[in-house]
């Protein structure tokens, strides 16, 4: 079972250098994050410091900032220490917001062809699915693999969607390369993860987004996104630091309007 360690215990155990997640790189360690800081921190403070220290790497090539304090983490693990009761007090729009948004987003973006087959990765209850299907999208599936009940589907889809689902996952290469699985050839990855900020350096760790209580434990720069997508045959481009596309080659007619 995982344990923590007071924070400088954990500062002096934690590896000062591993490989990076994303190119390979050497990553060195940065410093820690107290655990139960959370994104919603800078509003109000949700929880007081524990005084456990997350260890954060960042590489040295691609500036990818990550910890692999809960690498060994089991679902059961993630469920009781991250995605517990408490999490809606760090993430408020998880429930009900943030699907609604998202629904509308995409079937605004994509309101003329609501006959593709759509894949919600990382899609938890299934909440944007529902949405989905209510806005005309009747091809809709949703799919968590660290949700419980879940089933993997069979076959490929036209537009495979991961909102707030890569900066989560403690193994990103993994993760990306079975969204790609589950994209037809002629699919469409649409997904959203915040990147660092441009030129932000050794203060990333005081950006809010840098929060072990959201389960944040891989924040991507644009270099160490762009890494992961050369290794998998991605082309890829931003609509903002937010908001991302890939696909294979070049992309789907039905997302043409959105590369005009």
């Amino acid at each position: 079972m995982p344990t923590t360690l007071p924070e400088d215990q954990l500062l002096t155990t934690a590896t000062s250098v591993v490989a990076c997640k994303c190119c390979g790189a050497d990553a060195q360690l940065l410093g820690s994050i107290d655990r139960n800081r959370s994104c919603e921190d800078p509003k109000s403070p949700v929880f007081p410091p524990s005084g456990v220290g997350i260890p954060y790497h960042r590489c040295s090539s691609c500036e990818f900032l990550f910890t692999v304090a809960f690498d060994q983490y089991a679902p059961d693990d993630w469920q009781r220490e991250i995605y517990n009761d408490e999490y809606v007090k760090v993430d408020p729009d998880f429930v009900e917001f943030r699907p609604k948004q998202n629904a509308k987003v995409l079937s605004e973006t994509f309101a003329r062809t609501p006959g593709i087959t759509v894949l919600d990765y990382g899609g938890g209850n299934g909440s944007l699915v529902q949405q989905l299907t209510a806005r005309g999208f009747t091809k809709a599936t949703s799919y968590d693999p660290f949700y419980a009940g879940s089933s993997r589907p069979k076959g490929s889809f036209d537009l495979v969607t991961a909102f707030e689902v890569l900066e989560h996952s403690h193994t990103p290469y993994d993760t990306l390369r079975d969204m790609r699985w589950f994209m037809a050839e002629r699919g469409m990855l649409y997904f959203t993860t915040l990147l660092q900020p441009e030129g932000v350096g050794d203060d990333v760790l005081h950006w809010w987004y840098a929060s072990p209580r959201n389960g944040h434990v891989s924040l991507y720069s644009r270099k160490s996104l762009n890494a992961l997508m050369n290794r998998l045959g991605l082309v890829w481009g931003s609509c903002n630091d937010l908001l991302h596309v890939a696909f294979r080659k070049r992309p789907p007619t039905f997302a043409s309007h959105l590369f005009r």
